[in-house]
């Protein structure tokens, strides 16, 4: 419980300041991370743009947007340093508990409302470790399907936040979990340490 409290202190403002996230410009030519090689578009989903974020451990953002107002984002930055010696599957269970834990932070604040969880639940392929939370919402008054997955590469985490409004849960699940897929593979394959 104690590492969860560390984890909210940590991720909490980063949350808080994606939550706030303004359109910025592409900028192709950036130096930071994976943002020069993202990928325009990923089935359904196509690159609306990206944020670097003021601090190193808030890492940064690439942007996707789908013609059905649906929203996926990509945070990239690196493992707390609480949690850096864990294992991979502990990392992942931890961060994907914290992450759920903002949400529902940010709900007692009133930025959402109903925030109810209808799966989740822990993927393993090979030696990688995926969480992934399926849950409704109500955001600036529209019932919302939501899904969040998450895991771990080398001292980085990779949190993929995918939101669309007024649609039902089972309908979309299967194109987002292909562009998580598609992203992690992505990520995973480009991903240098300390970049």
């Amino acid at each position: 419980m104690n590492i969860l409290k560390g984890l909210l202190i940590v991720v909490l403002p980063f949350l808080v300041i994606s939550c706030s996230t303004t359109n910025s410009i592409y900028q192709p030519s950036s130096p930071v991370g994976l943002i020069n090689q993202a990928p325009s578009s990923i089935d359904n989903f196509v690159y609306s743009d990206s944020k670097v974020y003021p601090s190193e451990s808030l890492g940064y953002l690439l942007r996707y947007r789908t013609k059905s107002n649906g929203l996926a984002d990509v945070y990239v930055y690196p493992v707390p340093k609480q949690l850096i010696d864990k294992t991979h599957g502990d990392i992942v269970k931890a961060m994907t508990s914290s992450a759920v834990a903002d949400i529902r932070e940010l709900e007692s604040q009133g930025l959402y409302k109903n925030f109810n969880i209808i799966k989740q639940d822990y993927e393993v392929t090979g030696q990688k470790s995926t969480g992934k939370v399926y849950a409704t919402v109500v955001n600036k008054g529209l019932n919302t399907s939501t899904a969040l997955y998450l895991t771990e590469d080398k001292g980085k985490l990779f949190k993929i936040r995918i939101s669309e409004p007024n649609s039902e849960l089972s309908q979309v699940q299967p194109y987002w979990n292909s562009f998580a897929n598609d992203m992690f593979s992505f990520l995973t394959t480009h991903n240098i340490p300390n970049q």
